[in-house]
């Protein structure tokens, strides 16, 4: 004969939700785990993919021509500026001439009065150099690379 209390417990439904959630919950983690298992072989052949390929890249080409094809434009002697390499000239070059004097007319504005005034600043002396190069003129009125370089809080090298 049964004690009282274990045939009270066995008619008992009041746990019978609890032991539904944790069988659920046990079920959600068993298929989280089986597919981190199935992704993760996947993801680590990716990244090593990923890998191989950033080792082989030689970082004087980037960004368009990188370094090597910067080298006509030298910033070095403005103390201040933000991108002093001039890693932008290739970009530029490529432009066509209404493309170039857009460009110019952005950062100009930009680097007369906006909070990112440093990097527009140095932008437009890339600009106005390759403007140069091809013999086109700033637009009337405008301040040159250096004055607005020195309005900016940068000392002009003399």
């Amino acid at each position: 004969m049964q004690p009282k209390f274990l045939a009270q417990f066995a008619q008992s439904e009041s746990g019978a939700v609890t032991v539904d959630w944790v069988v659920l919950t046990a079920a959600i983690v068993g298929l989280g785990l089986a597919t981190v298992g199935v992704v993760s072989a996947g993801m680590e052949s990716l990244s090593n993919d990923i890998a191989g390929e950033l080792n082989t890249i030689d970082a004087g080409t980037i960004p368009f021509g990188g370094a090597a094809a910067a080298a006509s434009v030298d910033f070095s002697a403005y103390p201040n500026l933000f991108f002093p390499e001039g890693w932008w000239p290739p970009q530029f070059a490529g432009m066509e001439e209404t493309e170039l004097l857009a460009q110019y007319a952005n950062q100009y504005t930009i680097a007369n009065g906006s909070e990112n005034n440093r990097v527009a600043t140095d932008i437009l002396g890339v600009i106005e150099t390759e403007m140069a190069t091809r013999g086109l003129d700033r637009p009337q009125g405008n301040l040159t690379f250096d004055e607005v370089y020195t309005l900016n809080g940068g000392t002009v090298p003399t």
